[in-house]
């Protein structure tokens, strides 16, 4: 195969696409490897290229493969990152991607800070510390980013931050549950518009 390019399969990529390595075959004179210089020439267009089975390469007069500049920029780019955007107003939105917390009350304090409300640029409170030896921390899933939308069921839309921080504070010392319910979106994860 004098000069010749052949695409070899590797291993798949995480996307299921199957990538494809271009290689050049060094040419032969009378069964042996070409000159020294001819293999370097040959090795500097030999190159990995992320390739499917159905695109299309243009070949120079000598059969090697080119470059196309806008795919090169393409393939040294990191993935694509994919951002869910979640509006509150859109409760199926809201329902899909909401997560229950359940704090216990296994410690005296619930060990969480806060910061937003109604009025501010954060308009539900957004954990924004949960202390390793409070309720909160010992016993559930709240994590700092999350945004609460409820507790115990209750709505904090429309409070603002005291009001929000004080409905939270009493549903942890009513004594007649054993634990706060907490609905939340993780900001962290998600993009949220209010």
């Amino acid at each position: 195969m004098n000069g010749s390019m052949m695409l070899s399969p590797i291993p798949q990529s995480s996307k299921g696409t199957p990538i494809y390595a271009t290689v050049n075959k060094s040419r032969q004179r009378n069964g042996k490897a070409s000159s020294s210089s001819e293999m370097e020439a040959n090795s500097r267009n030999s190159s990995l290229r992320s390739r499917s089975p159905s695109a299309s390469s243009s070949k120079s007069s000598t059969g090697s493969m080119k470059r196309n500049p806008a795919v090169a920029s393409k393939m040294d780019e990191p993935p694509l990152q994919v951002e869910v955007l979640i509006s509150i107003s859109d409760r199926e939105a809201v329902t899909k991607y909401s997560e229950e917390v359940h704090i216990r009350k296994v410690k005296p304090t619930l060990g969480i800070a806060v910061e937003g409300g109604a009025g501010t640029r954060q308009p539900l409170p957004k954990v924004i510390t949960v202390q390793s030896d409070g309720a909160a921390g010992q016993s559930s899933t709240l994590r700092v980013g999350h945004v609460i939308l409820k507790v115990n069921n209750k709505t904090l839309f429309g409070l603002d931050h005291k009001a929000a921080t004080r409905l939270i504070a009493e549903a942890f010392k009513n004594k007649s549950r054993n634990s706060v319910d907490l609905l939340v979106l993780d900001s962290n994860a998600y993009k949220i518009m209010y």
